[in-house]
């Protein structure tokens, strides 16, 4: 994916961070002005120290707070732990209305990633250290990097590693990324959907570096939740996309026959076969079989045959909640008929 894309994808979950950094701050805040600039907690046990030579310290409450070199306090025991990391941040662990939420804060004490997270977990991989933070809301995972920089848009419902490998799971499919010293490479996607009130579930999976450099997992679901969409409406004719243009083409199976009803049998072989991008824009074609009963009456007769048709997809657009099909169409015009009998010769 392009820098574009991903420095805008990201846009959202930094302004939630942000609000809610600003909403702890000011609860942390309020506690610090209590305490003059000439009064000096009495430092009752050193910690931990730091490789600048900060410490931290607990006072006769408990409570953990950071001095400088000098044995400055610059940062007041407010907080129920804190944990040095390889950056200028400091995991902290704060009481907030009853609950011990973690969050980070800087060598001065200002919070830069909200208290909002259950826990908050270094994971070494062989070229660097990644952040895994829980949220205690819905224990999903957000991940940051060794900055605390998130390295998502999105939060994940589970993560697994191996090696350098990290995969990063949601609801809808599993992501692999290989952890690089520059950053995150991302190396497989598998993503499941269904059709058919989930009576027909169906997964893909995509291995191809070059495509999935310009696609984000929220686009590799946004393509699932379409292809849904267009499979339906290609058996009953009845889903909408009111998001096309006049221009774009939707049709049903065998549009152009009359007398038929088709029923699906099952949903295979999808496949993503070309990703391209144009400035923010991103396309994508994919393919797809379905197996159906075709039933009609001829000569008054009823008759059923099992077709296997093939679709190919078209979709464009930015971001997950834009993305989405602009073209669907089936390569069988009509089921494979079979040939008329002829008709019994006549004795002159």
């Amino acid at each position: 994916m392009n820098k574009h894309v991903r420095l805008l994808a990201s846009v959202l979950f930094i302004v939630i961070i942000v609000l809610a950094a600003a909403i702890t701050r000011f609860n942390s805040d309020s506690a610090k002005i209590s305490v003059s600039s000439a009064e000096q907690p009495a430092v009752e046990r050193i910690i931990d120290t730091s490789s600048d030579g900060s410490r931290i310290f607990k006072d006769s409450s408990g409570l953990t707070g950071i001095i400088d070199s000098s044995d400055r306090v610059v940062v007041y025991p407010e907080w129920n732990d804190i944990r040095f990391t390889q950056s200028s941040m400091c995991i902290a662990e704060k009481r907030i209305k009853s609950k011990l939420l973690y969050g980070c804060i800087d060598y001065e004490g200002n919070i830069t990633v909200p208290f909002v997270y259950s826990s908050i977990e270094p994971v070494k991989f062989p070229n660097r250290t990644l952040y895994f933070a829980k949220a205690a809301d819905n224990g999903s995972y957000a991940v940051y990097d060794q900055n605390f920089s998130p390295c998502f848009a999105e939060t994940w419902r589970s993560f697994k590693t191996s090696g350098d490998n990290l995969t990063l799971s949601t609801e809808n499919g599993s992501y692999l990324y290989a952890v690089k010293e520059d950053g995150l490479i991302f190396r497989e996607a598998t993503v499941d959907g269904f059709v058919m009130q989930k009576k027909f579930p169906f997964s893909f999976e995509l291995k191809k570096e070059k495509y999935l450099a310009k696609l984000t997992p929220q686009i590799l679901e946004a393509i699932s939740r379409d292809i849904k969409k267009y499979v339906e409406f290609a058996f009953s004719g009845g889903t909408e996309f009111p998001e096309l243009s006049e221009s774009s083409q939707i049709e049903t199976l065998f549009p152009n026959e009359t007398g038929l009803s088709c029923s699906l049998k099952k949903l295979s072989d999808i496949l993503v076969t070309h990703v391209s991008s144009d400035g923010d824009t991103i396309k994508a074609e994919v393919s797809l079989t379905v197996e159906t009963d075709v039933n009609y009456t001829a000569n008054g007769r009823p008759v059923q045959l099992h077709e296997k048709c093939r679709a190919e997809l078209a979709f464009s657009g930015s971001f997950s909640a834009d993305f989405h099909i602009i073209s669907g169409k089936f390569s069988n015009e009509k089921p494979n008929y079979p040939k008329a009998e002829p008709a019994d010769e006549q004795d002159e």
